[in-house]
This record gives C-alpha cells, sequence and structure tokens, in this order.
C-alpha cells in the first residue's frame, strides 16, 4: 500500500535535492498554491514537503524509513553516502537485517533497510 509522508522543511529545493539523490525520488514533482511540493519514488510513495518554521532537533526519536529490496541495495547506498561526506548516524549488518541512519538536510531521521522475510 502507498502511503505518502509529509515534512516542513527549511528549504524545498535542498530537501528535494536530498531525496532525489539518497532515496531514490523521481524528477518530476507536483507544486500546489499552498507551498506544497510532492514527489514520488518507485515504489510509490509519495513525499510531500513545506517550507516553514519547525525543524526536528537532534535528539528526536521520531523517524522514517524506505525499504529496499536487497542488503546490498543498502550496502551500496551506504557506501555512496560515506563517499559524499554525509554523516552516518547508524549502521547494522548481519544476516537479518541490513539497515543505515542518516539525517536530512532539516535534521529528520532516515532510515534504508533490508530485512530478511
Amino acid at each position: 500500500m502507498p502511503v505518502h509522508i509529509f515534512l516542513t522543511v527549511a528549504d524545498v529545493s535542498r530537501s528535494l535535492n536530498f531525496y532525489r539523490e539518497w532515496m531514490g525520488f523521481g524528477a518530476e514533482d507536483r507544486r500546489f498554491s499552498d507551498g506544497t511540493v510532492f514527489v514520488r519514488d518507485g515504489e510509490g510513495t509519495d513525499l510531500a514537503l513545506r517550507e516553514g518554521p519547525w525543524a526536528p532537533s537532534p535528539a528526536d526519536t521520531f523517524h522514517f524509513g524506505f525499504r529496499r529490496d536487497s542488503p546490498e541495495a543498502v550496502r551500496e547506498l551506504r557506501a555512496r553516502l560515506v563517499l559524499a561526506g554525509v554523516d552516518i548516524l547508524e549502521f547494522e549488518d548481519d544476516a537479518r537485517v541490513v539497515t543505515v541512519k542518516v539525517r536530512d538536510p532539516d535534521g529528520y531521521c532516515v532510515e534504508v533497510y533490508w530485512e530478511a522475510g
């Protein structure tokens, strides 16, 4: 079942670039009169971004994640993130789960993971 995630961000363009580059969201977007911008990934998840004053603190426990089809996909993403200097908050790699967590430009904790079935 496709879902959407709504985030308040400091700069929509900066956030769009992050989610396109690292989380697989597409180049096309839908813009609404209230400033909200929707972008979709290959799994059908919509990400809604709107500029505003609120952003989480690094101590917040809220996070959201995107599941990948293979452990190699998560490992490959982690390697690219490290090469780009993106701060890795957490990385776990074992037979049952491979997961990497990072902060997006507004401080949201974003996880990409694979889990054995």
